[in-house]
């Protein structure tokens, strides 16, 4: 019989963060209701994501919204951590 996966809400998760129960809630990221462990940053991807950002930024300028490395919330099932996003209008904001 195969084993059922635990689908988390965004609001387990954090209950469960504030509860001390993952020992380091920073290595993972919610994705369609699934505890993903991010990938560690290593050197060059630390610099691949600095000459991208630096290049979209010249590209776009500083009028486009941005993050990186952030969660981004989206409803209870997932709030992903992605690298660099460049954000819209409609992009759901931090709650």
């Amino acid at each position: 019989m195969p084993v059922k996966q635990k689908t988390w809400t965004l609001d387990e998760v954090e209950r469960f963060t504030a509860l001390g129960a993952f020992d380091r809630p920073e290595r993972y990221e919610l994705i369609d209701g699934q505890l993903i462990e991010k990938m560690p940053v290593n050197d060059p991807h630390w610099f691949a994501l600095r000459f991208v950002t630096r290049t979209l930024l010249e590209i776009f300028g500083v009028r486009q919204p941005m993050v990186q490395q952030s969660p981004l919330k989206f409803g209870q099932r997932d709030a992903p951590e992605p690298d660099l996003a460049f954000l819209t209008r409609d992009t759901p904001r931090p709650r």
